[in-house]
């Protein structure tokens, strides 16, 4: 791997060819291995940013659920929570990268007044799951597959399914559209158009520069560490044909993946879409800062895809 690095690395200068080379070590390492928080910083985060009072927050997170142990394709296991409410519904919940199922507690009473059965699972490399890096949804999509296949085993090939996701769990969520065409919507929060251009943005961040060779050296690196490409990471590309209902969110200030991409998407897919842009909020905090309009737009998209599933058993026509 190291001949084939310093081949890209040879078009540099001498002298900034090793700086390069451990730039892009370190970025690529940030990119498959991204800074994870444990269980409990994430409870009192969520306790603080949902103003909840103690013996409310006491009261989510006491919750009853049903422990979940899934078996990856990958030869990894997979730790969920399943909240059986014995209904015809059920939607997924998939969190962020770096954090874990905990993060996905914020939505549990949403969906719960909804009445739906709730899945919500730690990505590979995170929480109790194993795994040894994180793809952005890369290969996290077929361990989607896996939880698709437990809860229709669970409630009937016959029942609503759908898919609830922030950030690369949003992107997890729109790729996985398009491999069982079983999942009846998505609601995706915060997803990135295309996961190269997300990194040019971590490029000039960490290393405060815009280069082309860098990131194909950072993508080599990624692609013999982890197995996968930035380029091949790409909702766009995937969902322009999809007909699946989908709820496009993002907030409106985001400085990490820019909304102009939620947007994008929403454009350029085909079939039945919203889009909720939440007014001056940074990444991911439209849900804490407009939560009685985000939740309206939860309901109101989630009425309209019911609707039509219970006419034709299908959310699109």
């Amino acid at each position: 791997m190291l001949k084939k690095i310093g081949k890209v690395a040879a078009g540099l200068s001498v002298f900034a060819a090793g700086a390069i080379a451990s730039g892009a070590w370190l970025i690529a390492e940030r990119i498959i291995h991204p800074p994870k928080d444990n269980y409990n910083d994430i409870k009192e985060d969520l306790k603080l940013r949902l103003g909840y009072s103690d013996e409310e927050f006491k009261e989510l997170l006491d919750t009853p659920f049903e422990p979940v142990t899934l078996l990856s394709d990958y030869g990894y296991t997979l730790n969920g929570r399943l909240f059986d409410q014995q209904a015809d519904k059920s939607i997924i919940l998939l969190h962020r990268e770096g954090r874990n199922l905990m993060a996905s507690y914020k939505f549990l009473q949403m969906y719960l007044n909804l009445g739906y059965n709730i899945l919500m699972c730690d990505a590979r490399y995170h929480g109790d799951s194993e795994g040894e890096n994180y793809t952005y949804g890369f290969f996290e999509r077929w361990d989607l597959m896996k939880q698709a296949n437990f809860l229709f085993d669970r409630y009937g090939e016959d029942t609503l399914l759908g898919l609830h996701g922030e950030s690369g769990g949003a992107a997890t969520a729109l790729m996985a559209l398009c491999q069982d065409e079983r999942i009846g919507f998505a609601i995706a929060d915060s997803s990135f158009s295309e996961l190269l251009e997300v990194m040019i943005g971590l490029e000039q961040r960490i290393v405060k520069t815009e280069s082309k060779k860098l990131l194909l050296l950072i993508d080599l690196i990624i692609r013999r560490r982890a197995g996968f490409s930035l380029a091949n990471v790409s909702p766009l590309m995937e969902i322009q044909a999809l007909q699946v209902p989908v709820l496009f969110i993002h907030s409106e200030k985001d400085n990490l993946v820019p909304a102009k991409m939620s947007k994008m998407l929403s454009h350029f897919k085909s079939g039945y879409n919203e889009l909720f842009i939440a007014p001056e909020s940074k990444h991911l905090l439209g849900y804490y800062e407009h939560r009685e309009e985000y939740e309206a737009r939860v309901r109101g998209f989630l009425e309209n895809t019911e609707a039509i599933f219970k006419r034709f058993q299908q959310t699109y026509i």
